[in-house]
Order: C-alpha cells, then sequence, then structure tokens
C-alpha cells in the first residue's frame, strides 16, 4: 500500500457504516472466511459471558470502535494491564473529557442552563447531579453526595451558588430540576390484572410513556382503545365471584366504566390535550433548543386566537425576562425600543427572515438577548436519562475503588453516554436558532 495514503481512523469508519451512504468492504474482508469471523466472534462472546458484560454494551458505537481499532492495529497486540486500566488509561480519559470541557465552556458564554436532580442509592446516599446544557449539548459537571447535609433550601442552594460560581454567574440563565420522578409509587392488584388482560389481549392499561408527562395520555388512550373489552370484564361470572365487585370502591368502578358520559369525557380529554403532548414532547429535552420549535410549532397553529394569546403571554413574559436579566436600565430601554421594530414587523417566524437579515445589525443589543434566551432548555430529563450509569458504577467491586477514582470513572462515562446520544441524534441546536433569528 502507498505509504502516503492516509489509513482511515476506527471512528471513521464506523461513522460511514452508520451512515446511510454505500459502504466500503476492505480486501481483507473478503479473503477471510466464514469460518475465522465465526472463530473471532466465538472469542468476544466468551469473554463477555466470562466477565458478565451487559449485552446492551455490545452496541455501544465505542465497542465498534474498539474491534475496528484492533484489527487495524494487526495480531501482537497486548491488551493494557490490570495498572493500566486503572490508573494513566483512566487519568488519560479523564483528560479528553476536560478537552470536550473547554468547547462546552465557550458556549456556555453564550448563555446557558444549569439542570440538577437528586437521586438515593441503594444504600441510601442522596446524591444530586449537576449538568449544564448549552447550544453545544449537555455536560456533566458531577455529582455531589449530600447524604451527611441536611437536606433542605439553605443546603441547595449553597450547592447551586457553587456550581454556577464554577460556570460563571453571567452565563447561567436559568436553573432547572425536576424532582418529581423520586416520589412515583404505584399498587397492582394481581389477581384483578390477570383478568383485565385476559380481555385486552395481554395489553396493560397503565402505560409508561417516553417522558413521564406522556404516560397519563397514553394511558387515556389505552382506556379509550380497549373500552369495549372493559365492559365484557365486569359483565362476566369472573367479576361477579370476585371479593372487589362486592366493595364499595368495586361498585364504583363498575358504575364508571359502564357510563357513557365517561368516556365521552375521555374522548373530549384525549382531542384537548394532544396539542398540549405535542409541545410538550417538544420541551421534555436537552437534545436542542426547545423555543425556536415551539416558535415553528406555533406558526402551524391554525387557531388564530390561541397563536395571539400565546405571543400575549410570550410579550408580558418577555418583559419580566428583560428586567431580570439586563440589571442596566439604558440598556433595558435599547432592547425594548429594539423588541417593540421587532414586534411590529411580520410577526411570523417565516417573516422575520426578512426582518432579521435586514436589522441584524442595528439591533446588536436585542440579538445578544435572543440567543441567550432561544439556546435553552425546558427541562431537566437529561439527569434523568443516566441513572443507570451510577447504579452500574457503584457495585460492591466498584466501591472498592478510592472515592476520586469512583467519580472519575462516573465523570467520564456519563459525559461519553451524553456526546453519543446527541451525535446519534444529529441535531444542530444552532440551526434552528439561526433560522428563526437569520443571525
Amino acid at each position: 500500500m502507498d505509504a502516503h495514503v492516509k489509513r482511515r481512523t476506527s471512528e471513521e469508519v464506523v461513522a460511514e457504516r452508520h451512515g446511510k451512504g454505500p459502504q466500503q468492504t476492505t480486501m481483507e474482508n473478503r479473503m477471510r472466511s466464514e469460518e475465522e469471523r465465526d472463530k473471532l466472534r466465538s472469542y468476544f462472546a466468551r469473554w463477555a459471558y466470562e466477565s458478565g458484560v451487559p449485552f446492551n454494551a455490545l452496541r455501544l458505537r465505542g465497542f465498534e470502535e474498539l474491534v475496528e481499532a484492533i484489527g487495524q492495529y494487526g495480531p501482537g497486540f497486548k491488551p493494557p494491564s490490570f495498572h493500566d486500566y486503572r490508573v494513566p488509561l483512566l487519568k488519560s480519559e479523564k483528560e479528553k473529557i476536560d478537552e470536550i470541557k473547554k468547547k462546552h465552556t465557550i458556549s456556555w458564554k453564550k448563555g446557558c442552563t444549569l439542570m440538577f436532580d437528586g437521586w438515593t442509592d441503594k444504600k441510601g446516599r442522596h446524591l444530586i447531579n449537576f449538568l449544564v446544557n448549552s447550544t453545544e449539548g449537555t455536560f456533566f459537571l458531577g455529582p455531589v453526595d449530600a447524604s451527611s447535609q441536611i437536606q433542605d433550601a439553605k443546603m441547595l442552594f449553597e450547592f447551586l451558588d457553587n456550581k454556577i460560581e464554577e460556570i460563571g454567574e453571567e452565563n447561567v440563565v436559568q436553573v432547572v430540576t425536576d424532582n418529581a420522578s423520586n416520589y412515583v409509587a404505584a399498587g397492582r392488584h394481581t389477581r384483578f390484572l390477570e383478568a383485565m388482560r385476559v380481555h385486552t389481549r395481554g395489553a396493560d392499561l397503565v402505560r409508561a410513556g417516553a417522558t413521564k408527562f406522556a404516560s397519563s395520555f397514553l394511558t387515556l388512550q389505552s382506556l379509550l382503545k380497549h373500552k369495549d373489552n372493559l365492559r365484557k370484564l365486569f359483565l362476566f361470572d369472573h367479576w361477579d365471584n370476585s371479593k372487589l365487585s362486592h366493595t364499595k370502591a368495586g361498585k364504583q368502578i363498575v358504575e364508571i366504566i359502564l357510563s357513557t358520559p365517561f368516556w365521552n369525557g375521555v374522548q373530549d380529554c384525549l382531542r384537548a390535550s394532544l396539542p398540549l403532548i405535542q409541545v410538550l414532547r417538544i420541551v421534555d429535552g436537552d437534545e436542542r433548543p426547545a423555543l425556536p420549535e415551539v416558535y415553528i410549532a406555533m406558526e402551524e397553529e391554525s387557531d388564530e386566537s390561541i397563536v395571539n394569546s400565546l405571543m400575549h403571554k410570550a410579550n408580558d413574559a418577555f418583559n419580566d425576562i428583560l428586567t431580570r436579566m439586563v440589571p442596566d436600565t439604558t440598556l433595558q430601554d435599547k432592547i425594548s425600543a429594539q423588541s417593540a421594530a421587532y414586534t411590529g414587523s411580520n410577526g411570523s417566524c417565516k417573516g422575520d427572515v426578512v426582518w432579521w437579515e435586514k436589522h441584524r445589525s442595528s439591533t446588536p443589543e436585542l440579538t445578544k438577548l435572543a440567543r441567550r434566551l432561544l439556546g435553552l432548555c425546558c427541562s431537566s430529563s437529561g439527569c434523568e436519562h443516566n441513572w443507570s450509569i451510577f447504579e452500574f458504577i457503584h457495585t460492591k467491586k466498584m466501591n472498592r475503588l478510592e472515592h476520586q477514582r469512583l467519580n472519575d470513572l462516573v465523570y467520564i462515562q456519563y459525559n461519553l453516554r451524553l456526546q453519543i446520544r446527541f451525535q446519534e441524534k444529529g441535531n444542530n441546536p444552532e440551526i434552528l436558532i439561526h433560522w428563526c433569528l437569520m443571525i
């Protein structure tokens, strides 16, 4: 092979494999027999089964890159030692994450969101995750062990104050949290549940959505879908012979299920809540800034009265935000004047393109504030995506590690997962902001 031909990195090869374009097959792969490939796969499987590697680990892009890198290295590769894996390699990977943090730090200066969420592990320790979201994506700052602290508003304020100082007080536009997930509990009546599944062909009525707010909507949808079968359930001998049928609660259930007004109410609720669910799905995420997408969704709303009402509330909120974020009254007046000119324009996102092209250079103060606002996320769901990482790392074996090394492991794995999640989404948050502002 020509020495001047640059070999593609394992990351490039795997990225091409996951892309939509045609994939190249190397000469070496063509020359390998199926028997050789099966033998190699068997070695991987044996190691994974012996060490207890979770099946999902084989889906990670990093695993594919590892395999490709080993193949490119060729025969004779000596794997890292226990010490290498535990000390120098861990240090090296942490330094790489720190380099990624530098890119995020630059983006934080445009405005960012501090997100946090609490979690109690199996040993009763209360941990608080702190993350920062910006147009660069979401970055995990690290956990704080609050087990020994008195968990009150003063404690939380001290933690937040420290993190805001670390990020830069002038950079943090908002703080978002959601601790409701820690207090959710549910109970089920097993025997009655099994009887219900007979009539719903194995389906559960209570459906867990990808997001918490979607669960109630999906449950109502499921109720309506199984309406006829649910009614049949209460007309069979199995129900009459159950103890629950003779209780006050059981009689109330029958009355509700057989009630026509109840089902009409379910239909009305689904029709009324669908637009709200669509908006909530937009804002419950951190991969893309939510406000530009909400603005675009408003453009598609056919009811002009709803749009006007939302715009009026948005203007009121903007005035409140302006006084909070811009303490200089002279600067406030400039932004207000520029905002008034903007409000008097076309008033639509597509029509705004012309306005921003024409006036962006003459409205630098409004432009800067708009970018800070449009780049925000509206949810702390990014905190909730990776609790399994803590469950995995905080095992009995891992807990023998020194505290700092354990934190480094969490720091590396959490941020690698976040980076992969944003890469797989394939979204560039800046595109939405530029599209709305044309800056």
